[in-house]
């Protein structure tokens, strides 16, 4: 009868580690794949709609940013120059203002220019969507929509070592 205590106990013991592996295993695996950036359907300055299948074809880098987030504030420069870098190689770059009213973004606008399409997310909601929770962040999608990168903090875009790593995504 003592033996039967630590089969019980053995048959647990690796259940729960295969448990364990299991869920591990899920858990990389999950981690590796790409996801799809959720839909977007979200006004520019001018009132024009602009959704993400727009851009269906194209390699996205969407940059999430608020006019009080000074890192955001200094990588601007750098994405304006990123911006005329990659223009001719299928880049489009998108600008989503966190939270902010028209007259806020526009007042922040005649200090610091963004060269390429603001968009408004003034409630939030797909910030929400898209889990941004630092500014700034931005998304690196490639030509199917799919999230290649997602990147925290302010980068220098500009560099030849981003354009080029850019470059190469499809």
């Amino acid at each position: 009868m003592k033996s039967q205590p630590k089969s019980y106990f053995k048959l647990t013991l690796l259940l729960c580690i295969s448990l364990l592996i299991s869920i591990a295993v899920s858990s990389i695996y999950s981690d590796r794949q790409q996801q799809y950036a959720a839909p977007f359907n979200l006004a520019d300055l001018a009132g024009t709609e602009h959704r993400l299948s727009d851009y269906q074809g194209q390699v996205l880098i969407v940059n999430f940013w608020a006019s009080w987030c000074v890192p955001c504030r200094e990588e601007i420069p750098a994405m304006n120059r990123a911006n005329t870098l990659l223009k001719e190689n299928n880049v489009q770059m998108l600008a989503i203002n966190y939270g902010e009213d028209s007259s806020t973004v526009l007042d922040f606008l005649q200090q610091t220019p963004i060269e390429f399409t603001v968009l408004l997310d003034t409630d939030n909601r797909i910030s929400k969507a898209w889990d941004i929770k630092v500014m700034p962040t931005t998304l690196i999608l490639n030509s199917r929509g799919k999230i290649i990168e997602r990147v925290l903090g302010p980068r220098e875009w500009d560099s030849p070592a981003m354009i080029e790593r850019i470059k190469q995504v499809k």
